[in-house]
């Protein structure tokens, strides 16, 4: 999927984390994050990371919009280390009403901040 236009921006906060086993000597982060997006509003969700310090992510949202609507979405992606406790994602989100964006940012793993850009799908 190519990315077009800007369409906002995110910032979330890390509230949990838990470190598993996950297969083949992997390990398997399990984050949860809350905060909010342009447009969008409040976000809630899960990420799944599966590696130390690369790999892939899944990540299970919910999202209530000012308007009071929710609608969830699932993102799925990559991310690698790019310095001393920084991670930069890269995902495509697929909502639940059909809607597609990528997003990029970066987690600063020292501050529980997960900062970001969404771009519409082209």
């Amino acid at each position: 999927m190519a990315k077009g236009n800007e369409l906002g921006d995110y910032s979330l906060r890390m509230t949990t984390v838990t470190v598993k086993p996950g297969l083949s000597g992997s390990v398997v982060l399990e984050s949860n994050w809350e905060g909010s997006a342009t447009g969008y509003g409040t976000v809630i969700g899960t990420a799944m990371m599966v590696g130390a310090d690369r790999g892939t992510f899944t990540y299970y949202s919910v999202v209530y919009n000012d308007a009071g609507e929710r609608f969830s979405g699932i993102s799925t992606g990559v991310y690698e280390s790019i310095g001393v406790n920084i991670w930069r994602t890269d995902a495509t989100i697929r909502f639940n009403d059909g809607d597609n964006i990528i997003a990029e940012g970066t987690i600063d793993l020292a501050c529980h901040t997960w900062k970001g850009k969404f771009y519409e799908v082209v």
